[in-house]
């Protein structure tokens, strides 16, 4: 059951009590968690009486704590692409488990993740399509662009953190390593992403494999070239 901003007011009344009106801030997020599956299933088409639906409350609530839907959409996909779970995977990771295991949960979740970025800008473009508000559109252009810098250089930095434990075994310096696996990543997610623009079917890179091409190439290991010295 998914949690709306009335919730604790409904159990408390059921227990007998009278809750107080969730603080704005909270009852915020509240709605945010509630309608992010019809806007999911929806996109940028959600009326707002199924995002009232979705997140129990009246329609009238709903613009006392956004300016308007777009505003209500453009907040739901900032919050479902918020990379704090990434970042909590990334921080707890146990540096004396193998590099190849550490790389494999790191690049499986980071697939999931950048499907469900792709499905959010596709509703995000769908938005601004539809919008006659250019102002709030260049706001929410601006802000997207500031989330995914500060994703950028925080990944950037767990990743070499990631991979400072075995810099003994790399072949190239800890930050070009993980340049390089960042550009694999990006060029995972932009051939999914260019074959589902153009309505092609492809096979999605396995994190495994994509692990393996990163760390030995794809030459056998009876091929490989002996590693180039560090400069």
């Amino acid at each position: 059951m998914i949690a709306t901003p009335d919730t604790a007011v409904a159990q408390a009344r059921a227990k007998g009590g009278r809750a107080a009106p969730l603080p704005p801030d909270e009852r915020r997020r509240a709605i945010l968690r509630a309608v992010l599956p019809v806007v999911r299933e929806r996109g940028a088409d959600v009326t707002t009486r199924e995002l009232a639906e979705a997140a129990g409350v009246a329609e009238g609530t709903l613009f006392r704590v956004f300016d308007d839907k777009a505003s209500l959409v453009r907040d739901a996909v900032g919050s479902a692409v918020d990379p704090s779970d990434l970042f909590e995977l990334m921080d707890g990771m146990d540096v004396s488990t193998p590099l190849e295991d550490r790389l494999a949960l790191l690049v499986s979740a980071w697939l999931r993740r950048m499907q469900d970025v792709m499905l959010w800008m596709t509703v995000l473009h769908q938005l601004r399509k539809d919008s006659a508000d250019q102002h709030g559109d260049q706001h929410a252009h601006r802000d997207w662009a500031r989330r995914q810098g500060e994703f950028a250089a925080g990944f950037r930095r767990r990743l070499q953190t990631m991979l400072e434990p075995d810099a003994d075994r790399l072949a190239q310096p800890v930050p070009m390593a993980a340049d390089l696996l960042e550009i694999a990543l990006i060029g995972a997610a932009a051939r999914t992403a260019g074959a589902a623009r153009t309505g092609q079917h492809v096979e999605p890179v396995s994190a495994p494999a994509l692990v393996g091409f990163v760390l030995n190439g794809i030459l056998g290991p009876a091929d490989r070239p002996e590693p180039a010295p560090r400069r």
